[in-house]
């Protein structure tokens, strides 16, 4: 049996054995449920991978979730995970729970949030919240205690979710800070007109060319031919701008940061782990090989290397470590 077709298996038999209520309904609820284990296995693989990359977990374990006996699931919710994290030279341990939306709002029903607080409460345990965003790709590690009761409902705004973000804290995440005006720039020799399109007075001409120079310029200006690699997938996940200007027998594209921009080490995840992060799609990774192997392409001391050369090469201003406005108690009391 290839592995995909055990993996479908296995996620047929944790229904069969979790949820065995479906095989009494209609086919298009078994195969929604199906649908629903099979979107959320790669969600949590993902923020497995991205706290074994940055290597700040002592422990992690998935907890089973086949729970009993059943009358349990009217008062309790077993989270996705139990994790220790070191922080400050002592090994502290949580409950994490999953969640992904494409927008940047969450959400708990009175139920859940009540159920799964009343399992942290029974264990003694702290529990987060592991929020990916999908609109932005960006993760977010938040205390249950910063939902606030709204109606029928539980929630927390973006706001309240960046300025308490646990990543950096705990897991070991940082914001890297580009500079203003850092330059890409390709520079390419026209060889031949392969079409010409004239419209009222726009000219759009069509060119084989053939690159015959290539740059990376920093904010003072300065032409730097030998950068780190991870630079360029920095600037792919900045907000650059790019323009082609025409210079005769040559064409020059450039490829700018126009204004200061900032995005997070755990955003290079894909990068680490496939070496490609226009390719990264994490519905179509082999995670329990990857997982099991810790199989990164990349690691994160590589990663913190690259960020500090670009910044002495004038391309990065300086990183960050952005701390919560509100600890969780399982912190303050230490």
């Amino acid at each position: 049996m290839n592995n995909s077709k055990f993996k479908e298996s296995k996620l047929i038999y944790d229904l069969t054995t979790n949820f065995p209520e479906l095989f009494q309904n209609r086919p298009e609820d078994l195969m929604s449920k199906l649908e629903q284990l099979k979107q959320g296995l790669p969600l949590e693989n993902e923020f497995i991978a991205l706290c074994l990359w940055m290597g700040k977990s002592v422990l992690i374990h998935k907890l089973d979730q086949k729970q009993m006996p059943r009358i349990s699931k009217d008062k309790y919710q077993i989270p996705d995970l139990f994790l220790i994290f070191e922080y400050e030279g002592r090994q502290i341990p949580f409950l994490i729970e999953i969640k992904t939306t494409r927008e940047p709002k969450f959400v708990l029903s009175q139920k859940y949030h009540n159920k799964i607080k009343n399992y942290s409460n029974l264990m003694g345990l702290p529990l987060l919240f592991a929020w990916k965003i999908k609109k932005i790709g960006a993760w977010f590690l938040l205390d249950i205690d910063l939902f606030k009761q709204k109606q029928q409902a539980y929630h927390v705004s973006f706001e309240e979710a960046f300025k308490n973000n646990l990543l950096c804290l705990l897991v070991g995440d940082y914001s890297i800070h580009l500079r203003k005006n850092i330059k890409f720039i390709i520079r390419l020799k026209k060889e031949e007109l392969l079409k010409e399109k004239i419209k009222g007075p726009e000219i759009s001409q069509f060119w084989k060319t053939r690159i015959v120079g290539a740059n990376f310029i920093n904010y003072k200006g300065e032409k730097i031919s030998k950068v780190p690699r991870l630079l360029f997938h920095l600037l792919v996940l900045a907000r650059i701008e790019d323009r082609t200007e025409d210079q005769g027998d040559y064409l020059t594209q450039i490829f700018e940061v126009p204004e200061s921009s900032f995005l997070f080490a755990s955003n290079l995840l894909g990068l680490a782990l496939i070496g490609d992060l226009t390719k990264y799609n994490p519905k179509t990774i082999d995670w329990d090989k990857l997982i099991h192997n810790e199989a990164f392409r990349i690691s994160f001391a590589q990663v913190k290397q690259a960020v500090k050369e670009s910044m002495a090469k004038g391309f990065i201003q300086f990183l960050g470590n952005v701390l919560p406005h509100v600890k969780p108690k399982a912190l303050v009391s230490l």
